[in-house]
């Protein structure tokens, strides 16, 4: 049976909703011809969302208008039926208050159970037009807007920003030129040419983006396009990874300090890029730079230099576990966040400078809502574009691009709406709710400049005086970017090499750049930074009679080596002297964690046998510990 995890995955039951798509495909049916497995199934797929959310909105947290001495409208005002969509007034008027957590994960993303998950309305599944049940009061009117590929956006700008250019990289003109409505953009491409919908083509490219490897991707192809084969599916995967990601290059010592890197893909510089934040010591998101979690930090890893497993996989490498596309997708989740922030604090700005009545209602990641009057419907909606300008000018900024294309300037459109739903012309037409709901309103740029004065935000209408911001009372003080603090100053030569590397056809043609980068050096070693922006390399010069001192290093390890000297004996480094080269064998396994208690117990024996006990006068003072000057260390442990 095709099931939908791989071919390795256990099957089970043929009857779970997992393999409705097979049925309706025409893969898998019943014996004669009969559809009653498939009934069966497709009743299934049709309450399945009500049982599992029936229990999570029975536990609402809902007060009564009465409870708080409302009376009719928010304001206190009655509304015509015109205005509250075709509806009457209802008597029994209640809010619901989301039990939401603000930061609840390690992307800062909020948390909620109910709201934040509700699905969208669809034809089949009973109780899926949870949201549209959500009205606004009378007299007020739902506006807000999702932000348009706002991950892909982000992810597009991080390789973008080595050429310091809108649409400087393959992923980012794409993202900038293409639309939804033309059906050029990243994700209705992927969709044409694999042969899936347009959905399950954002997950296929959010997963690539994110670091998943081949085997997801395969194991996706096969669930959304179901006529594939498993070696069909295998030979696709391989072949857009190897166009889209490009071929890792390991062991280059003039490219980025000999870390590895992609190369030849149309998305390269982008991969670099995001595992180049999520490398650093303390990685932070580049605009509002807002640090990770320390149980994420490579200090925490071991180091986790490689291609760890997503989604809390764990991988073993050198000896410490890598999170590598954990800490990817956090780059650009909290970058999101950021995004989010921005967006509400300039919102809070403008409703309270222009007098706008309106307050935030909700958030679900990457959609913003606000509950506004009737009569400042179409302002709200022209501060939510002018606060989109602010913040995508903001990103670009920092990132080191100095204008920002209108295409991507503005919502592509801002919806108002008497309920809450994904899109304003949605029916919400499902079993339980059999009766269409009326159509909203969506706006863009030109059709709110449209509206005259519904929509400007004159200058001379002001809000009340106790409530009118001032910024200017706090100064500001001019900080360095984010991406120009990654991996230190770089040179014009590096700075080419390391681009040129990124967009190379494969390892010999890295190899010719190198050493032509090589010979302009002239007696330095161009070491890239692993930052995005570009090359932000490093200058290491080779001190005078930095290698005849490497050889005498040397010499003296093999020496001691030879000399049959006892492992435990004391020996002391030299101050700078890499321990690499000091020639030790490597010593039996031994407790790490014994070796770490025995620090503060240099005389007692703490880990058994395999823990060595080290008097190295180490000091706890509660910020980690004090090293002497010269430390007696035993030269098993040297090459630990």
């Amino acid at each position: 049976l095709p099931h939908p995890d791989g071919p390795a995955a256990r099957c089970a039951s043929p009857m779970a909703k997992g393999y409705l798509t097979y049925f309706e495909s025409g893969v898998l049916g019943s014996e004669g011809g009969e559809v009653y497995a498939r009934e069966a199934l497709e009743i299934n797929a049709g309450c399945s969302y009500w049982i599992s959310a029936r229990d999570r909105i029975s536990c609402q947290m809902v007060v009564q208008a009465a409870e708080v001495g409302a009376a009719g409208g928010a304001d206190g005002t009655a509304a015509s039926k015109g205005e509250t969509g075709g509806k009457e007034e209802d008597s029994d008027l209640a809010f619901i208050l989301p039990q939401i957590i603000p930061m609840g994960t390690i992307t800062r993303r909020a948390v909620e159970n109910t709201w934040l998950t509700a699905a969208n309305a669809k034809s089949n599944r009973v109780g899926s037009e949870l949201k549209s049940m959500i009205t606004a009061p009378p007299g007020y009117c739902f506006v807000g807007a999702d932000v348009d590929s706002q991950e892909l956006w982000i992810a597009s700008l991080v390789g973008d920003a080595s050429f310091k250019l809108h649409g400087g990289n393959a992923l980012g003109f794409m993202t900038l030129e293409g639309t939804k409505a033309a059906g050029t953009d990243l994700h209705s491409r992927t969709a044409a040419i694999l042969g899936i919908s347009r959905n399950d083509a954002k997950v296929f490219n959010y997963g690539r983006i994110y670091g998943a490897g081949v085997k997801f991707a395969q194991t996706l192809l096969r669930r959304f396009n179901t006529s594939l084969s498993e070696a069909e599916a295998e030979g696709i995967a391989k072949e857009l990874y190897k166009q889209t990601k490009g071929v890792k290059i390991r062991g280059r010592k003039g490219l980025r300090g000999g870390a590895g890197f992609w190369c030849g893909g149309t998305e390269s510089l982008v991969f670099n890029g995001l595992e180049g934040f999520a490398q650093e010591e303390r990685p932070r998101t580049p605009v509002l730079g807002a640090g990770i979690t320390e149980a994420l930090r490579k200090r925490y890893l071991g180091g986790g230099g490689g291609s760890g497993g997503g989604g809390g996989a764990y991988k073993k490498e050198g000896g410490a576990s890598s999170y590598l596309t954990s800490r990817i997708n956090w780059a650009i989740q909290s970058s999101g966040v950021d995004y989010l922030h921005l967006l509400i604090v300039s919102m809070e700005y403008l409703t309270r400078r222009y007098g706008i009545h309106a307050r935030l209602a909700l958030t679900v990641h990457d959609e913003i809502r606000y509950l506004a009057r009737e009569g400042d419907k179409y302002r709200c909606a022209m501060a939510l574009q002018v606060a989109n300008v602010w913040t995508r000018a903001l990103f670009s900024q920092q990132m080191g691009i100095q204008d920002l294309p209108q295409a991507c300037a503005y919502f592509s459109a801002v919806d108002v709406d008497f309920v809450l739903r994904k899109e304003v012309d949605m029916s919400c037409v499902t079993p339980s709710h059999p009766e269409a709901i009326a159509p909203g309103e969506s706006l863009g740029i030109w059709e709110l400049l449209a509206k005259g004065r519904e929509a400007v935000l004159d200058p001379g209408v002001r809000g009340a005086d106790v409530d009118v911001p001032r910024p200017e009372r706090f100064g500001f003080e001019e900080r360095v970017p984010v991406m120009e603090g990654l991996g230190g100053a770089d040179g014009e030569e590096s700075g080419r090499a390391w681009l040129r590397a990124q967009i190379a056809g494969g390892r010999g043609e890295v190899d010719r750049i190198v050493r032509e980068a090589g010979a302009k050096g002239a007696g330095s070693v161009s070491v890239s930074g692993s930052g995005s922006g570009g090359a932000r390399g490093k200058q290491v010069e080779k001190k005078e009679g930095s290698e005849p001192q490497a050889k005498i290093r040397r010499q003296r390890g093999k020496e001691v080596a030879s000399s049959g000297r006892d492992s435990s004996e004391k020996m002391r480094f030299l101050p700078g002297e890499p321990r690499s080269r000091m020639g030790f064998v490597d010593p039996a396994p031994f407790d790490e964690w014994g070796l770490v208690r025995s620090m503060n117990h240099p005389q007692r024996d703490v880990g058994g046998p395999k823990a060595w006990t080290m008097g190295l006068g180490l000091v706890d003072h509660g910020k980690g510990w004090a090293m002497p000057g010269k430390v007696g260390m035993s030269a098993g442990v040297g090459r630990h």
